[in-house]
């Protein structure tokens, strides 16, 4: 008897765990006035929350609003207009989250992730970051080592502050060399610097160093050459030495066809871009170097111009070497104020015509590599002036970088982001010069794990009419599994069966990394108990290995809501917390999150005759019997503009979809939590296809419309319009 009691009352706590109500998103920013999208677990039946402003409100407490659209997952609700704009606490119950409140999606330093010099910065992105009326935003400093020390606030730099983006200098301020904890304050409430999804403990820490402690050795040995004969003589000397920097006098360096091996720790300067350009003619080699520029270790190219004729391959490429069983990566290149000039068509004569200088082209825009091409981490591109013939940047597993400021004229693609992680791409001017100029990713998995914490900001591109026309787009997912899994326990998951591994591999993709092996990945919940979550996978993502470990499991420990038995899951590559924000495209194809992201912000982008900006969940290169189920979820399109909505006899238009092919165990949906606020379209269109749910469209004006809003292939949940002008 009381054996059974307490096995009842096991079963009761553990059924309380899982029904228990959960708030684990909300939509921000959300005005007085406006609709708040709420995802959790455990909502079925909630008809009121009570929102209490954090500071201001004119002395209101509290006010009780009405919850609807009810799920067991998500609920809406009008925040009062009587409201100061501030944070809200909502509450139903002990059931509590803070909107309005800082989000951060991720931190670096100036150095890179983990490291910040006494003179540099910490920088922070996410959401709900610019200070609210009578607030101030500050980021608090804890020392690790010595708490009992106290924190020290840092304030930001105005001019850099922005809701999705701060900066906070260093330079000038009392803080001492060391470790931090790093926490955002804002209206008064702290804010610790954390991660869900997965176990990195470096997340919301910095360590702050001395200048002197990042400077690379024999930086301050400076070999001065001026010939090219002398420019090798000086990198064997760097070789030896362990590092410098060769600085190359006014002149015109012939390279014929050799190239520059640079050696760890050195630095190829000129004494000004203007003033030292390096000149490489391939007319008539099949087979050019490799690369012209480049090396397996740390190194630096700044302040020259490059010209390159005729057919060649990389341009500036850092290192990747094969020891033993592991590939090891470049680390910190940089490459700063260089001018490339690289034309394979150069003075092209017509096919068949009479000899005379120049040449008859055998090959295509396609046959030549990149102008700058990373696989290596902590890269900075900054300030280059590029005109290529095939890629203008190049990232390939090339996690943590900097690309500012760069102008980038290309034949065939001006940036390529492909499993790299942790990218500021940000003010780079960008147009195509070839009528075949094609498709562009932020964000493409073709054969790595993750692209995840992207932040494509402020950028320009105009003239995409080859290929898929993408200004911008996420590429290359796939699920080696999808469906309920065998076994759950705490961080320790088994598959039912074994592991799928598709290949694609593109001609410019290193396939030896291709969907061998999923470490890095997530799990992505799409159905049933703790929808909407994701873990990472931190080992065991291998062929005919059902057994995989997740960096934090799901509930208990790991926070956030457990697995049940009707949990449906997808593992795909980890795409989360990306930030598209201020960019302006023209003449081209769509801006679109081409399946598989959660958490991103699109935001204050402007479309001129383009596709459009397009939101997609798709069941992306399946078969018969192996979907692959890679959905969008937490997807906020703010404030974008659609001016003059023409493309090629299309119109430009805001498009949300959610493909897949109906099972007995999976319904969809395949777009989920999207919210549409403050967008404008003229001239254009607004379609909603497919399976999507839990949809919020709200303060948008659609001008000059043809069909107005659409809403086709309706197997949609929960769409809310409200306020809207032409829709």
């Amino acid at each position: 008897m009381v054996r059974n009691m307490l096995l009842i009352a096991l079963v009761q706590a553990f059924l309380l765990q899982v029904n228990a109500q959960t708030f684990l998103w909300a939509s921000q920013p959300v005005h007085p006035g406006e609709t708040v999208l709420v995802w959790g677990s455990g909502l079925a039946g909630l008809d009121h929350v009570n929102v209490s402003p954090i500071v201001g409100a004119g002395g209101i407490d509290s006010v009780t609003v009405s919850a609807f659209d009810v799920s067991n997952t998500s609920f809406k609700a009008i925040i009062p207009a009587t409201l100061d704009y501030s944070m809200y606490k909502l509450c139903a119950g002990s059931t509590c989250m803070t909107v309005n409140a800082p989000d951060v999606f991720w931190t670096r330093g100036d150095v890179n992730l983990t490291y910040s010099t006494l003179d540099g910065y910490i920088r922070i992105f996410g959401r709900g970051l610019a200070p609210l009326p009578s607030c101030t935003t500050t980021l608090q400093l804890l020392p690790v080592l010595e708490e009992n020390r106290g924190a020290i606030v840092l304030q930001p730099v105005q001019s850099n502050l922005t809701q999705n983006s701060v900066i906070f200098s260093l330079k000038g301020s009392t803080v001492a060399a060391g470790q931090y904890k790093l926490a955002v304050v804002s209206c008064g409430e702290t804010f610790p610097i954390t991660s869900e999804s997965d176990s990195d403990t470096n997340v919301g820490i910095i360590n702050i160093v001395n200048p002197s402690a990042i400077v690379w050795p024999n930086a301050n040995i400076i070999h001065k050459v001026n010939d090219t004969t002398s420019l090798f003589v000086a990198l064997n000397t760097t070789r030896s030495q362990g590092g410098g920097t060769i600085l190359m006098a006014r002149g015109r360096y012939e390279m014929g066809l050799l190239n520059i091996d640079l050696p760890p720790y050195t630095t190829l300067a000129g004494v000004s871009t203007a003033h030292v350009s390096l000149y490489w003619n391939t007319e008539g080699i099949n087979n050019p170097p490799s690369y012209l520029i480049g090396g397996n270790g740390t190194f630096a190219v700044e302040n020259l111009t490059i010209y390159v004729t005729s057919k060649y391959k990389d341009i500036i490429k850092d290192g990747v070497m094969q020891v033993g069983g592991s590939w090891i990566h470049s680390q910190g290149v940089r490459v700063k104020n260089v001018r490339i000039r690289a034309d394979c068509f150069y003075r092209l004569q017509e096919r068949n015509a009479p000899p005379r200088r120049g040449l008859v082209a055998n090959f295509t825009y396609e046959d030549v590599g990149d102008a700058i091409n990373f696989q290596g981490s902590g890269y900075e591109v900054i300030n280059c002036d590029i005109y290529a013939s095939g890629f203008g940047i190049n990232l390939q597993y090339a996690d943590v970088g900097i690309v500012h400021g760069n102008s980038i004229w290309y034949g065939e693609t001006a940036y390529m982001i492909d499993s790299s992680s942790y990218i500021i791409f940000e003010q780079n001017n960008m147009m195509g010069i070839n009528l075949f100029s094609r498709g562009n990713a932020g964000g493409a998995t073709y054969g790595g794990s993750h692209a995840s914490f992207i932040a494509f900001l402020n950028n320009s591109l105009q003239f995409v009419f080859g290929g898929d026309q993408e200004l911008m787009t996420l590429d290359g997912g796939y699920s080696p599994f999808v469906g309920r899994l065998e076994q759950v326990d705490g961080v320790n998951i088994t598959l039912p069966v074994d592991p799928v591994f598709p290949q694609w591999c593109s001609s410019k993709t290193h396939c030896q990394y291709v969907h061998t092996e999923w470490t890095g990945s997530a799990v992505y919940v799409i159905q049933g108990q703790g929808q909407g979550q994701l873990r990472v996978v931190a080992s065991g993502g291998m062929k005919q290995n059902r057994s995989w470990t997740l960096a934090k499991e799901f509930g208990g420990a790991g926070g956030g809501v457990p697995l049940g038995a009707d949990s449906y899951v997808s593992i795909f590559e980890r795409r989360e917390k990306c930030l598209y924000i201020g960019n302006h495209f023209a003449d081209g194809g769509p801006m679109q999150l081409y399946g598989g992201m959660f958490h991103a912000v699109v935001a204050d982008n402007v479309g001129v005759r383009i596709n459009g900006f397009i939101v997609e969940g798709l069941n992306h290169e399946a078969t018969p019997n192996h979907p692959h189920y890679i959905p969008c979820y937490f997807v906020e399109t703010m404030n974008n503009r659609i001016e003059e909505g023409n493309n090629y006899g299309g119109s430009g238009n805001f498009h949300l979809s959610g493909y897949y092919n109906a099972s007995a165990t999976f319904h969809g949906p395949m777009a989920v939590a999207v919210v549409y606020r403050g967008n404008y379209v003229n001239n254009g269109a607004w379609a909603i296809e497919g399976a999507v749910a839990d949809v919020l469209i709200e303060g948008n004006t659609m001008e000059d419309s043809d069909s107005g809003l659409q809403i086709l292939n309706n197997v949609s949940e929960r769409i809310f319009l409200r306020n809207n002008n032409g829709l």
